[in-house]
């Protein structure tokens, strides 16, 4: 096995849990095929034949502009790309729901809500209200967040 074959090998298990799991499947098939071909080759050597041919598979759809198409079928070309956006659709996915966190700010003056309602209920304004929590909370707040973050409050 030379270098760029483990390196792909190493690619692949470095991807998301659904495309090593789509390689594998690809690895299974390819074994059989391989097996029926070569009945001379044993089975530990045809499962590393394969679980190879799988990862230049996927290393190779990813990387889809790094080789040469001698037939300049733009077609395939495509298939590969909406292929490469198909499998990374899940990780981008999860990427996102793990950035979509509720900043310290907004924990703070949620907390802090109960105290708002009561102050605007007395006639203050929400310039009052933002001095009062930038003096006694230490959090310096815009009147018109406080607004927002009310009226979203007043609605759900």
């Amino acid at each position: 096995m030379n270098t760029l074959e483990k390196k792909k090998i190493k690619w692949l298990f470095s991807q998301h849990e659904v495309i090593i799991l789509q390689a594998v499947k690809l690895q299974r098939d390819m074994y059989f095929k391989l097996k029926a071909e070569n009945k001379d080759i044993g089975p530990d050597r045809l499962t590393l034949l394969s679980l190879i041919k799988a990862a230049e598979t996927f290393y190779n759809a990813e990387h889809p502009t790094s080789f040469k198409n001698p037939d300049r079928n733009l077609n395939l070309l495509k298939q590969k790309v909406l292929d490469r956006i198909q499998r990374h659709e899940i990780r981008h996915n999860e990427k996102k729901a793990s950035q979509k966190r509720e900043s310290k700010k907004k924990k703070k003056i949620m907390g802090l809500m109960q105290e708002i309602k009561i102050m605007r209920e007395q006639g203050q304004s929400f310039q009052s209200i933002a001095d009062y929590i930038e003096k006694y909370h230490r959090t310096k707040i815009h009147a018109s967040y406080v607004s927002k973050l009310l009226h979203k409050v007043s609605n759900d």
